[in-house]
């Protein structure tokens, strides 16, 4: 957890949704999945782990930087509090995101 000023931060700010978009890419169901800062204050450099993520449909690595075991999402580009960030993903099941890291900024 982070104390920054009055604002409090960590991971559990970060609220993932990923739900079945009911389109299809090559034979495997597609996923839309989306990352809400939920903190009172701006994040950035948003590290996930992705251990055993696939996708069958290319993600730019801007959107999702796929590092071994670990992700960056979205570059580290500072999001809002209460903004979103979203992409998809074709793959046959959903995939579990686990927010390791964030950054607070400016609270």
């Amino acid at each position: 957890m982070f104390f920054l000023g009055l604002c409090t931060c960590s991971v559990n700010d970060m609220l993932i949704k990923t739900v079945k978009s009911g389109r299809e890419f090559k034979g495997h169901s597609e996923w839309d999945v989306t990352f809400t800062n939920r903190c009172s204050c701006p994040v950035k450099t948003i590290v996930l782990s992705c251990q055993g993520f696939r996708s069958a449909k290319p993600i730019s690595s801007s959107l999702l930087n796929v590092n071994g075991d670990r992700c960056l999402l979205y570059s580290g580009i500072q999001l809002k509090a209460g903004g979103s960030l979203s992409f998809s993903y074709a793959w046959d099941s959903a995939f579990h995101f686990t927010p390791l890291y964030i950054l607070p900024m400016g609270c």
